[in-house]
């Protein structure tokens, strides 16, 4: 996965400033190798929902090997642990700022992420780093890893639940 994930970081940035923005891309390895790729659309929570629930389902007899998921979205700026609890959805947040991330793991639990900050007028990626990133969702749908925490269908759509 380290070399595909590299690989479409590098594409991803290029694909945001030739043309402004990204469609959320999901990368799929299948086991024993190959890669499927899904172009996932949807307008509104209630559409993401329904993708999501599609995927578990499609990945519920074969999970996956692998994913790397590129997508465009908000983030909330915290300070501290203190100031994530109980806050706004980053698309609430009057401060939130615009990001393009690229998100892959596996199953043998390895995780990776790249962040950019996106910059407008004029259109620039600002370099947020890489980390080893952490739990998404897409870790259980796709990979069907243990994990401590459970899914639910709230009003926002398909999340993990506290």
């Amino acid at each position: 996965m380290e070399r595909q994930f590299a690989e479409i970081v590098g594409k991803a940035a290029t694909v945001f400033m030739k043309d402004g923005f990204h469609t959320p891309i999901l990368f799929v390895q299948r086991h024993g190798g190959g890669w499927v790729v899904l172009q996932m659309r949807y307008q509104n929570d209630r559409e993401k929902a329904a993708a999501y629930r599609a995927l578990e389902v499609a990945f519920q007899r074969t999970p996956a090997a692998g994913y790397i998921f590129v997508t465009e979205g908000w983030a909330s700026q915290y300070k501290g642990l203190d100031d994530m609890l109980g806050s706004l959805r980053p698309s609430e947040d009057p401060d939130r700022i615009e990001v393009l991330t690229v998100y892959g793991a596996d199953r043998q639990g390895r995780r990776r992420m790249k962040t950019w900050r996106v910059r407008r007028d004029p259109l620039a990626l600002e370099d947020m780093g890489a980390s080893d990133g952490s739990e998404a969702l897409f870790d259980r749908l796709l990979l069907h890893l243990p994990s401590e925490s459970k899914l639910e269908y709230g009003d926002n759509g398909l999340q993990l639940a506290e």
